[in-house]
């Protein structure tokens, strides 16, 4: 999974990156059609914003954002908020219909 991290007016930290992307990395276990992501962080006066964008294969973007003190909190948001996402997208992929009758039955 491609992984690109900006700030904007503020510097990111090795630490910031590195936690980032551990935590992006597990979001493929939500839908294994996710193949890129791009973090963007903002400083907002004496909070900072963190947006996500999420490229899944076959479908549209999803974008969110986290808010929080500092980058580590603003980050932790986002993966929670994109996480909810993912797992609500993913629930309305699953088909919802009874098995057939043959099925049920075990056919013989």
């Amino acid at each position: 999974m491609r992984v690109q991290i900006t700030g904007r007016h503020i510097d990111i930290s090795a630490q910031i990156r590195a936690h980032a992307e551990q935590a992006l990395g597990k979001l493929k276990k939500y839908d294994p059609q996710l193949s890129a992501a791009d973090l963007i962080f903002r400083e907002e006066g004496r909070s900072t914003e963190a947006e996500g964008i999420l490229h899944l294969d076959g479908s549209d973007l999803m974008v969110a954002k986290g808010t929080g003190a500092g980058e580590r909190e603003a980050l932790d948001d986002l993966i929670d908020k994109l996480a909810r996402m993912l797992r609500r997208n993913r629930e309305r992929r699953t088909r919802h219909q009874a098995t057939s009758f043959s099925e049920a039955m075990g056919e013989e």
